[in-house]
Parts: C-alpha cells; sequence; structure tokens
C-alpha cells in the first residue's frame, strides 16, 4: 500500500513469477506517480540498485538484506548525511512470520544488529551508538522526472 497526500493505491502480489515490492521516497505505484510526477536522484538511485541487488526474490535472506541496507550509497541504501537532513538512523529488518525484528542503529555495522522477538516486550533499556557524518553531493538532491 502506498500513499500520498490523502491518496493512496494498492498493489497485491503473490510472491511468484518474481513479484516483488520495495520502496524509497518516492511513488512508485501507477496510480500517484501523476500525483508526484519527480523524484530526488538519491530516491531513484536508492530505489534503481533495490532492483539490481534483489534481481530474483526467490532465496532472499536476512542477511543479504542487512547487507543491503548498510552498504552505503550509492552503491546501497545507507546515507550519513545528518547535517544535510538525510541520513539513516537506523536500518531494520522485519520478519512477522518469524516473529523477529532485526534493527542497526546508525547504518552502521560497529553497532551491531539486534533481534527483538516482536510478541515481547522491550526492555527499555539506552543503548550507546555511533553514527558517521558525511557531506552530500549537491546533485543528489535534485530532481528528475520519474518514468513509468
Amino acid at each position: 500500500m502506498e500513499t500520498l497526500d490523502g491518496r493512496m493505491a494498492v498493489k497485491q502480489i503473490n510472491g511468484s513469477d518474481g513479484q516483488t515490492l520495495y520502496a524509497t521516497n518516492h511513488p512508485v505505484l501507477p496510480e500517484l506517480v501523476p500525483q508526484e510526477p519527480q523524484a530526488l536522484v538519491h530516491s531513484l538511485r536508492r530505489y534503481e540498485w533495490i532492483g539490481e541487488q534483489l534481481g530474483s526474490p526467490s532465496g532472499v535472506t536476512v542477511e543479504q538484506l542487512q547487507t543491503m541496507l548498510l552498504a552505503k550509497y550509492p552503491d546501497g541504501l545507507c546515507c550519513h548525511y545528518f547535517e544535510e537532513f538525510f541520513g539513516t538512523t537506523k536500518s531494520m529488518v522485519i520478519d512477522p512470520a518469524a516473529g523477529v525484528l532485526h534493527l542497526c542503529w546508525g547504518g552502521r555495522a560497529e553497532n551491531g544488529w539486534q533481534t527483538f522477538d516482536i510478541r515481547e516486550p522491550l526492555d527499555g533499556a539506552a543503548t550507546d551508538i555511533r553514527l558517521n557524518f558525511e557531506k552530500a553531493d549537491p546533485a543528489i538532491h535534485r530532481f528528475q522526472p520519474l518514468q513509468i
């Protein structure tokens, strides 16, 4: 399900025939693209990269998704451009069937992946983490037309 300015579009898949769903920071369902017909360069690049990495959705593992989430932009999903208001604060892989959530703070492998059972209450403990601060190429914040 995708929403944009009070509008909603739905695409249902059954997992066969190479069907996948993924998103970054722009609309991808045809019903919503006319409402926002452009996207930031970084969003389009990350969306394209996800498609390249997943290729065939059969056999996607938690470890593969974790690696994808921590790989640095432009050849990955993780960004550390916090001073420019664009940074990965946390990365998560949620497996509803297994009832677990894997979380890594700050997009840094050094912070470690924590696994939580989604049926159990959180313990409320605080965790110290480290963040990277990098400068973005200003070109990633330009808009490009969407192609559907």
